[in-house]
């Protein structure tokens, strides 16, 4: 699979060419933190453990760019919540409810 950027947006394809998967986050630029809001695999393509490939490549990415991650995508969230040895970039428990809700709310204006 091939790593594809865009904005806010991850994106994975097949040596076809064929979108497999994506994952939507936005920035918490003051906490160097990016908020993982969705994990989608292509209906396609599913069954075959792609959700989690996907997620390890975005773990990868938010590696590469010093970022922490705050998993709002319930997806996500079991993700990290399966695997204890990402705990120090896992910022659900650091981040309050009421921060995330200030950013959605920031987003809507």
């Amino acid at each position: 699979m091939e790593r594809n950027v865009e904005e806010n947006r991850l994106f994975w394809t097949n040596s076809d060419g064929i979108q497999v998967g994506q994952v939507l986050y936005s920035k918490i630029f003051d906490l160097d933190t990016l908020i993982c809001e969705e994990v989608f695999v292509n209906p396609e393509f599913r069954g075959q453990g792609l959700g989690g490939k996907l997620m390890k490549d975005f773990i990868s990415f938010a590696i590469e760019n010093n970022q922490k991650i705050y998993p709002l995508c319930p997806f996500a969230r079991r993700y990290f919540l399966n695997h204890s040895e990402l705990s120090e970039l896992d910022m659900h428990d650091q981040i309050t409810a009421n921060k995330i809700q200030n950013l959605v709310d920031r987003k809507e204006d």
